[in-house]
């Protein structure tokens, strides 16, 4: 038997991630940060009665997406129109802070690389197909963390089907 947990940013209501429960947020143990020299990283885990995951998986409600690839590889970018998506991005970053409050670093800078990203006007993902008839999820994998910040370790994973 298999576990989805439908957890959805809204891209209408401010202040809205539907179904995501900051009681269920879970840290692992810190280790070195393979990619960040003399970093640390620290795995989140969501763990409901239910199931439990390795990271925390949202559906983004991305409006006005257009494609465009990238040299012509895997490593698409995605356009976004932030002004049409502004709620979303707002809610993205408020949700950031609120995960990475969880762990209580003092003296090192939060810094929320996914709406910071998504400020720009894109996104990167890895694929390969048409995207005209699916939903963008965002996997937030742990906390990373150098000597003077810390954020989100994330992925982009494009799904074929819409998930009610």
């Amino acid at each position: 038997m298999y576990y989805l947990i439908n957890i959805n940013i809204s891209n209408e209501e401010p202040n809205h991630y539907k179904n995501l429960y900051f009681k269920y947020i879970f840290l692992g143990n810190t280790i070195n940060n393979r990619i960040l020299e003399n970093g640390k990283f620290t795995r989140i885990y969501y763990s409901t009665p239910l199931c439990s995951f390795n990271g925390i998986y949202t559906l983004l409600n991305i409006d006005d997406i257009i494609e465009s690839n990238y040299n012509n590889s895997f490593n698409n970018r995605l356009m976004i129109n932030v002004e049409k998506n502004s709620v979303l991005l707002n809610n993205i970053k408020q949700l950031e802070e609120k995960i990475l409050k969880v762990v209580e670093i003092k003296n090192k800078r939060l810094t929320c690389n996914i709406y910071n990203e998504l400020m720009k006007g894109f996104l990167k993902l890895n694929y390969k197909n048409n995207l005209n008839s699916c939903k963008i999820m965002l996997k937030m994998s742990g906390i990373w963390e150098t000597e003077n910040s810390y954020g989100l370790s994330y992925k982009y994973y494009y799904l074929k089907e819409h998930i009610k």
